[in-house]
């Protein structure tokens, strides 16, 4: 489930931020923690709930700076129990029917599958926030840029 995100002037952002004091980065970094709850709530609510057991995998990890966070599958113990979430998140195809061609079974027919659909359940989590997001983080970061402006005077 390693997919990132990445939208336009990011990275320029993200090293104009950690130049602030982090104080003053205070504000921003709240916002992306929020952000990431609200992101793996939904996310947990749409995920497919026969045992329950993906949802309950999905965490959020805020990086050091503060500035980004990952939700997903988190660490060994979920990517253990919840290994099929890939396939559940973007589908299986179709195999076909093959013939074994050596050992004890050859000849014989080895059994195909019909592919799973999709049923994403992560990026429309991510999809389904993203304006109240941006929104949020819009305001966090021209407020702090307005302190740091002010400090700057």
């Amino acid at each position: 489930m390693a997919r990132r995100g990445s939208y336009a002037n990011v990275s320029k952002l993200r090293k104009t931020l950690r130049r602030i004091e982090p104080e003053l980065r205070k504000e921003v970094e709240d916002e992306v923690e929020h952000a990431a709850q609200v992101v793996q709530a939904d996310a947990i609510k749409l995920a497919p709930k026969d045992t329950g057991n993906l949802a309950s995998q999905i965490s959020y990890k805020v990086a050091r700076d503060g500035l980004t966070a990952k939700i997903g599958f988190r660490g060994k113990k979920a990517n253990r129990q919840a290994f099929y979430a890939r396939f559940i998140e973007f589908g299986t195809k179709k195999t076909a029917p093959r013939l074994f061609k050596k050992g004890a079974r050859k000849g014989k027919t080895k059994r195909g599958h019909s592919g799973l659909p999709a049923r994403p359940f992560l990026q429309p989590a991510l999809q389904n926030n993203f304006h109240y997001i941006t929104r949020r983080l819009d305001g966090a970061v021209e407020s702090t840029l307005r302190k740091v402006t002010r400090r700057a005077k």
